[in-house]
């Protein structure tokens, strides 16, 4: 009689957004590979008593699973991890088979969770876009791997520049828009990929979008959903990704007219009234990173001064 006992993935109570959806992100991976076997995911104290399980996953900062059952006992296991962003996929002796995707950090941990789910369980981290779907194993080969200590990336921030995506914007219908499943597995992928932070552009209403011709006949009247741009801040900050957004950008909040705009010198208090609007009364007042290219306050080209 086969062991039917669920794969048991545990969290610490302290963990944060990131890491709980990158539980239930290997939850849906596993499910995908491994068919007819539970999997649960269980949020514990240290005081508490680990779940009967067939397999036990363990998920999260350092400083948060090194203290959870079972890790307890498992010190020197912990004493020498990577630096940040960096982390281990290590799996214990124990009576039954324990894994443990563990970082410094949030993005650490991520990494480790996402990492294993490719090398071992063969996700494709493209899988959303490329419809790879990955072969069936069996539930021993949840431990078939070697151990092993991942550094951080070279790169401190990598980010996404989300620029010239028309053809995602009019993926679905309404057109000029994101659809929120095809955004959601876009921020999804990145993540998988070790992008940390995404630059919003399109996304905070590209111009084009409400001047080009074909686009007004296609979509008349076209305006930035504030709320659902808001919606989508929160998505990025919800899977460990920063935000940054330029400066010129945001013209459907605020604007500078062309005279304005192309004038620094005599209009310089215009330019600083908007910028103080837009970073604090607006959604972009949720930004980590900002952005202050010469560009022009109006068009997305380079700032040419018509005042010297």
């Amino acid at each position: 009689m086969p062991n039917l006992n669920p794969i048991v993935i545990v969290v610490s109570e302290q963990a944060q957004k990131p890491v709980h959806l990158a539980a239930k992100d290997l939850k849906a991976d596993i499910n995908k590979v491994i068919k007819n076997h539970p999997v649960e995911i269980a949020q514990l104290t240290p005081n508490d008593t680990l779940p009967d399980a067939s397999y036990y996953f363990f998920i999260g900062q350092s400083k948060n699973v090194s203290k959870l059952p079972l890790l307890k006992q498992q010190t020197a296991l912990f004493n020498h991890l990577p630096d940040e962003r960096g982390g281990i996929i290590h799996q214990i002796s124990s009576d039954t088979p324990a894994i443990v995707l563990s970082g410094q950090d949030i993005q650490g941990t991520q990494y480790m969770v996402y990492d294993y789910s490719e090398q071992v369980l063969g996700i494709d981290k493209l899988s959303y876009w490329t419809g790879i779907e990955p072969q069936e194993i069996t539930i021993d080969a949840l431990t078939k791997f070697d151990n092993r200590s991942v550094a951080p990336p070279v790169v401190p921030i990598l980010g996404y520049f989300e620029n010239d995506v028309d053809e995602l914007a009019n993926l679905k219908k309404p057109h000029l828009e994101y659809d929120w499943e095809s955004f959601t597995q876009m921020i999804d992928s990145l993540v998988r990929l070790r992008y940390n932070a995404i630059e919003m552009f399109d996304m905070l209403g590209r111009f084009e979008f409400y001047t080009r011709p074909e686009y007004i006949e296609m979509h008349p009247n076209y305006q930035l959903d504030l709320v659902k741009v808001e919606k989508m801040i929160d998505y990025i900050h919800d899977k460990g990704m920063a935000l940054q957004v330029d400066m010129m950008m945001g013209r459907q909040f605020i604007d500078l007219e062309d005279e304005q705009a192309t004038c620094w010198k005599d209009h310089k208090q215009a330019w600083i009234d908007n910028w103080h609007y837009y970073l604090t009364d607006t959604v972009v007042s949720k930004t980590d990173i900002f952005a202050l290219r010469p560009r022009n306050q109006v068009w997305d080209r380079a700032y040419e001064s018509t005042c010297g």
